[in-house]
Formats: structure tokens, sequence, C-alpha cells
């Protein structure tokens, strides 16, 4: 188990842009949904790099 919301799918890809979700990120409305709050960090990411 991790406490991080998303993995690099391939921390050896050059561009490092594949990620895998935890359980961390299930919304409060339903368990096939994510919250939007750790999806908008992955924005802010990709928008930085």
């Amino acid at each position: 188990m991790t406490d991080a919301y998303y993995e690099l799918v391939d921390p050896a890809d050059p561009r490092g842009q594949r990620f895998a979700a935890s359980e961390h990120v299930i919304s409060t409305w339903g368990s096939s949904m994510q919250n939007a709050a750790p999806v908008s960090a992955l924005l802010v990411r990709a928008i930085e790099h």
C-alpha cells in the first residue's frame, strides 16, 4: 500500500507521463470515479514540466 495518489507507471520513461491511480483518489460520489483534486495536481505537474 502507498500513501501516494498516483505512481509513475514507468519511472525510466523520459517523458514520465503515465500514472496509475491508487485507492486514495476514489471519489465520495462513487468508487468508479476519481476526486478532482488529485487529478488537478497531475494537470499542474504537466503544465510545470
